[in-house]
Parts: C-alpha cells; sequence; structure tokens
C-alpha cells in the first residue's frame, strides 16, 4: 500500500508542487506542460463529484449518521477554533490566519472520496461525511465569514 500510496497522482503532484517551490522554478518554464494539465485538472473535480453521487446512490445508511457526526464536529468546529486559538499565539492579525480559519471550516475534500475509495477504507462512511459536512458547512462558512 505504502508504494502505491506514493505513486499516487495526487501525492506525486503534492511533492512536485514542494520541489517547484522550493527551487523558485518559474512557471513559464512549465508552459508547454502546464496548459493541457490544467485542462486535465479543472475536470477532475467534476468527474469525482459524479463518482460521489454514484456511489451514493440509494446507499445512504443512518449507522453512519452518529460516527459522521463526530467526524462533522472535529472538523467544522474543532479545527477551527484549534486554528483561531493557535493563530492568536503564533501570528495574530494577519491574512494567512484568516485564510487558515476559513479552510480550516470547509467541509471535507472529495479527494478524501477518492483515496478512499481507491484503498478500499471505509468509503461508505467518507462518503457520507462529505455530504454532510457540506450541508453542515453552510453554516459553519457563514459564521467564519462573519468572524473573520
Amino acid at each position: 500500500y505504502l508504494k502505491d500510496f506514493f505513486l499516487n497522482p495526487l501525492i506525486l503532484s503534492l511533492f512536485g508542487g514542494i520541489l517547484l517551490s522550493i527551487f523558485r522554478i518559474k512557471p513559464d518554464f512549465f508552459s508547454f506542460v502546464t496548459t493541457p494539465m490544467e485542462m486535465l485538472g479543472s475536470t477532475a473535480s467534476p468527474v469525482a463529484l459524479v463518482t460521489l453521487g454514484a456511489f451514493l446512490y440509494g446507499k445512504f445508511v443512518k449507522e453512519h449518521v452518529g460516527l459522521s457526526f463526530l467526524a462533522i464536529s472535529i472538523k467544522l468546529a474543532i479545527f477551527p477554533l484549534f486554528i483561531a486559538l493557535a493563530g492568536k499565539f503564533i501570528v495574530p492579525n494577519t491574512n494567512g490566519l484568516s485564510a487558515s480559519f476559513l479552510a480550516a471550516a470547509m467541509p471535507t475534500a472529495i479527494t478524501v472520496f477518492v483515496i478512499s475509495e481507491k484503498y478500499n477504507i471505509a468509503p461508505r462512511f467518507v462518503a457520507h461525511t462529505i455530504v454532510l459536512t457540506t450541508l453542515v458547512s453552510i453554516a459553519t462558512i457563514s459564521i467564519a465569514l462573519l468572524i473573520i
């Protein structure tokens, strides 16, 4: 699993981006690659959302609701609160803190579902959590925007 994980395009692109930023390589250098990659990348989220919808069709079960709400509480309440409190001591009153707080209030990313489905690690639970965090995040994002 570890080898397969590190050969995952999501992980490879993350490491590639980190290396490019460390070595300060200008994006113009890769313009022959970036345009097709941007076009391909713009299709990833819609395809993942359609896949999630197809996966969930007729499968939403109540057995995951309690655990999903625990995950939602951690993701949408405890994480933003931790970011706000820790940020006040580390970097108070910066745009970075505001952006981090807002990012913590966002719902669980669709990428988590793609990875859980690929490795067959509780994909139904992850799918339910994504749907529920997306619904609850309407309130948490609104609150976060009022606070920052």
